[in-house]
């Protein structure tokens, strides 16, 4: 029998403090798990340890005229790999809610220690999509319109902290297309792709380079509305 040949990918991921890049990972379809790859592409200073969670909690282990936002930026890079790895099992088809739920505690402590930092309530919305996709897969409809609809109000969060956050407009508008998708009523499923529509278009309006990351979504919702 011929064995179906290996396909190979990598993951790339940019953190938001600008003194440190996650850099690209090659990895196999065939691993069983690409985690070790991923967190080796965390720098050395943003790398995360599970103790400290419980420090931050406690009010402990934070160097003595260290910023707060050291430890903010280091749950969120964590929960940036956890949910790289969530994707990953999605595509496997394998269930992602463990790593989304420990993406989402993370981000909920970054919000609670920087709560006017708008990439917080942003990337949590994104952890609200990728369960909702994967509720989807499952047919478990309600639960994907609770994760939806709490996804894009995270997201409404971090657009009302940063009006000019594309990534905020685009993940309203992806969040709505997925709404669209399992709407059953004609008329509401043409007004959430008309709002996905507007939504993306006005990310790329903010920001002309997301184009590759939401040209598909924008044709999805073009179509919807063309009906």
């Amino acid at each position: 029998m011929a064995h179906r040949p290996r396909r190979s990918a990598s993951i790339v991921c940019v953190s938001h403090n600008s003194n440190s890049t996650i850099r690209s990972v090659p990895y196999s379809e065939s691993q069983e798990n690409p985690a070790d790859a991923i967190a080796a592409a965390v720098p050395r200073n943003l790398r995360y340890r599970p103790v400290d969670d419980q420090k931050l909690v406690d009010g402990l282990g934070t160097p003595e005229g260290s910023p707060r936002r050291w430890y903010c930026t280091r749950f969120r890079s964590a929960a940036e790999v956890d949910i790289l790895e969530a994707r990953w099992q999605i595509q496997r088809r394998q269930s992602p809610t463990l790593l989304l739920t420990r993406a989402r505690q993370r981000l909920e402590k970054a919000m609670a220690l920087e709560p006017n930092e708008a990439s917080y309530p942003c990337a949590l919305a994104g952890v609200h999509r990728f369960q909702a996709e994967w509720n989807i897969r499952q047919n478990a409809l309600e639960d994907a319109r609770r994760e939806l609809s709490e996804g894009i109000n995270m997201a409404r969060q971090a657009v009302a902290i940063d009006v000019n956050l594309a990534e905020g407009a685009g993940t309203i508008g992806v969040l709505s297309l997925l709404q669209a998708q399992i709407e059953p009523d004609p008329v509401r499923r043409s007004e959430l792709a008309l709002a996905a529509r507007q939504s993306i278009e006005k990310a790329l309006a903010l920001n002309k380079y997301l184009q590759r990351e939401y040209a598909a979504p924008l044709t999805e919702a073009r179509a919807f509305t063309s009906r």
